[in-house]
Parts: C-alpha cells; sequence; structure tokens
C-alpha cells in the first residue's frame, strides 16, 4: 500500500536538509573569530556584571591596547574560554540576557542603535544589522529572512562545516537585537524569546 503522502514529504525534506548539510565533505573547515573590538563590548558589559576584567582578557588572551585595534582577531578557542569565564562568574542561565541590555549603557550600541532606529521597519533593520555580524562570527554565515503566512522570521545560520556555535554568544547577539528593536519601537514586544542547543 502507498505510504502517507505527507510522511513521505517530511522523510524527503530530511533527506534533503542531510544531504545539504554532508555536501562538499572535503572543503576547507570554516574558521570562527572574533573582533577585538567586539569582545571589547562583551567585556564591558560582564564587567558590570561584576566579572574581573583581568580575568577575561586573560581568558581571551588579549591586553587591554588590543582591544582597541581594529585588525586583532581572537580566536576560536579564546572566546570559547571567554565566555565560559563569564557564564561561570555570573552563574545565570540569563546571562546572555543581562550582557544584551548592559551593552548600551557602556557605550558599545551606538552604531547598531543608529542603524536599528534609522530604518522604517524591524526587517529592513535586520537586513542592515546582519553584515555586521561577521565582526563577532567572522565570515561563512548565512543570513536568513523569510515569511511564513502572516509572520516572518530573521537570523542567521553558521557553516555546518566549521567550529561549533557558542551557546552565550548566540544568545547575547539575539538578546541585543531584540534590545535593539524594543528601545527603536516600544510597541515591538515577542511573547517569547527561545533558544536551543544542541546537547553536548
Amino acid at each position: 500500500m502507498p505510504g502517507d503522502p505527507r510522511a513521505e514529504d517530511g522523510r524527503m525534506r530530511q533527506r534533503l536538509a542531510s544531504a545539504r548539510q554532508a555536501a562538499d565533505p572535503g572543503r576547507a573547515r570554516a574558521m570562527r573569530s572574533a573582533a577585538a573590538t567586539m569582545i571589547d563590548a562583551v567585556v564591558a558589559a560582564a564587567e558590570t556584571l561584576g566579572v574581573p576584567r583581568a580575568a577575561m582578557l586573560a581568558a581571551a588572551g588579549l591586553r587591554e591596547r588590543d582591544l582597541q585595534a581594529p585588525g586583532i582577531r581572537v580566536a576560536y578557542d579564546r572566546c570559547v574560554a571567554l565566555w565560559d569565564r563569564i557564564e561561570r562568574a555570573v552563574g545565570d542561565p540569563l546571562v546572555a540576557v543581562r550582557l544584551a541590555r548592559a551593552m548600551p549603557a557602556v557605550g558599545h550600541a551606538a552604531l547598531f542603535q543608529y542603524i536599528t532606529r534609522a530604518a522604517p521597519t524591524i526587517e529592513l533593520a535586520w537586513q542592515r544589522v546582519a553584515p555586521l555580524i561577521g565582526l563577532m562570527f567572522g565570515e561563512g554565515y548565512e543570513v536568513v529572512t523569510r515569511r511564513a503566512d502572516a509572520c516572518w522570521e530573521l537570523g542567521y545560520r553558521l557553516p555546518v562545516h566549521g567550529d561549533p556555535p557558542i551557546p552565550r554568544s548566540e544568545e547575547t547577539m539575539v538578546a541585543s537585537f531584540v534590545e535593539l528593536c524594543r528601545s527603536a519601537a516600544p510597541t515591538f514586544s515577542p511573547r517569547a524569546v527561545c533558544f536551543q542547543h544542541r546537547g553536548g
């Protein structure tokens, strides 16, 4: 007997998704890194939460003067060490939201605030802000903006063949954009912001 066409369609989509992830296995692994100037924003915000600045710089392998050098990037493993240090020090599963709310107060969100406020819609604000994601994640990410019925979805995908995501870093990026939108358009009030990370 023929199977349920909806189930077949679901299996086909699953196969396509799997094939997309497995495609081109010989290509170079995408290496992630973050601009030191963006690390400066994270460090400044975390410092307001009581995380020792010297300990964060040591974890990131940076000197104080490196934070203002636009050409310096911080390697992935150093970024992981930094976020681990922040997470352990704060001890709050919502540390990303607290960091996102602290960044404007320490003067590290002016450019993003200007871009968001100058855009007539949140969708357009995302399209303008998205190219700056590379400052935090490096190259190779894919910006996503798509409509579904009366709603729309925006975000980004990191390369499949690359370093795995750093959960608190991803959360801070998303929470920061939500906070920017709230400051620019007070009526913007999502019911929830949910995160789901792959288990270790």
